[in-house]
């Protein structure tokens, strides 16, 4: 009877070591996939990721950095910039919130850029404070300084992350499901399936180094410069509600990424994104109060016909080019734009 307890103990010690020995070695993996991946011309949209390519295309002294989240992300066109002789670099990433935008002020400090663009929708004011999916220690001591409790969340979600494997889990389930949805027929996207009928680096005016179907009505493209790109076209009918009151800790929060950068003498500037068919009631002096000496530009209302919109939040390829020369406007040296 004691040898086979013995026995039986010893099968769970060994389940156990080989599970703690697979999880780490599939993180490994995972690492060296992540690593590998991210090139000068290649990037998984993860801020880590992006982080690393932005540092792999010649950082230094660029005109503007723009920082964000997916709708940054695929409404920057980084060579429409570039046909203004603006110097840019697309920071936007898919997924995540103002809440992780203190990782990527950190990352571009060192690069010294002339401005820093920093896009959010303006309902983020007015929403409780987020806690960042894959908080840095900068962000944790920012945290730390708001909100205690979120403080101890946000710490806690550090420590779970050490473990890449659920860092990555999502990114990893949806490559597989657009893998797997490749082998689907949809009558709707079949404008989409076929790569030899469509160029997608013309289409997008960038170097397309990956495409993923998203749902049965929209494509992303992924560019080498480190833009992305819908394809596609499906509104759904959405209803904003009213705001509360300014969320005094969303405005800290903000409050101290913008710090960062002005300790280091770069000019900052806040973008408020544009909504479709927006109807949030909101006074932009109470915000201006707030942030004193900020440069603050509200596109909240910006005029774009809703057949440019890609879905509820983005902007299509169309809409991207619009928007990106509106801004190129906005930000052209004062001299060429005299000459414009």
């Amino acid at each position: 009877m004691n040898f086979y307890t013995l026995t039986f103990k010893q099968r769970v010690i060994t389940a156990l070591l080989s599970i703690v020995v697979l999880i780490i070695a599939l993180n490994i993996v995972l690492s060296l996939f992540i690593d590998i991946k991210t090139t000068k011309n290649s990037f998984i949209n993860e801020k880590y990721s992006k982080i690393k390519h932005f540092n792999l295309n010649n950082p230094k002294n660029k005109d503007i950095i723009f920082i964000g989240s997916s709708k940054t992300f695929f409404h920057i066109s980084t060579n429409l910039f570039k046909e203004k002789n603006i110097d840019i670099y697309n920071m936007g990433i898919s997924g995540v919130f103002f809440t992780d935008y203190p990782t990527l002020v950190d990352a571009v400090l060192d690069a010294k850029p002339k401005r820093v663009v920093i896009s959010l929708g303006i309902e983020r004011l007015y929403s409780e404070l987020f806690i960042s999916k894959y908080p840095s220690i900068e962000e944790i001591s920012i945290y730390y300084g708001i909100n205690k409790g979120k403080f101890i969340q946000s710490l806690y979600r550090w420590l779970i992350n050490r473990n890449t494997f659920l860092v990555h889990s999502e990114p990893i389930f949806l490559r597989i499901k657009t893998l797997y949805s490749k082998f689907e027929i949809e009558k709707d996207f079949k404008k989409f399936k076929s790569k030899k009928s469509i160029n997608y680096s013309t289409l997008a005016k960038c170097k397309v180094f990956d495409i993923k179907r998203t749902n049965s009505k929209h494509a992303m493209l992924k560019c080498s410069n480190g833009d992305g790109v819908l394809v596609g076209h499906y509104i759904k009918k959405l209803e904003y509600k009213s705001p509360k009151p300014l969320n005094k800790e969303s405005i800290l929060y903000l409050k101290a990424t913008i710090k960062m950068l002005q300790s280091h003498n770069i000019e900052t500037t806040i973008i408020f994104e544009p909504q479709l068919k927006n109807n949030l009631k909101y006074n932009i002096n109470d915000i201006y109060r707030e942030f004193a000496g900020v440069d603050i530009i509200d596109l909240t209302n910006f005029p774009i016909q809703e057949k440019f919109w890609a879905d509820n939040k983005h902007l299509n390829y169309k809409g991207r080019e619009i928007y990106s020369d509106y801004l190129s406007t906005l930000f052209m040296p004062i001299g060429d734009n005299n000459n414009k």
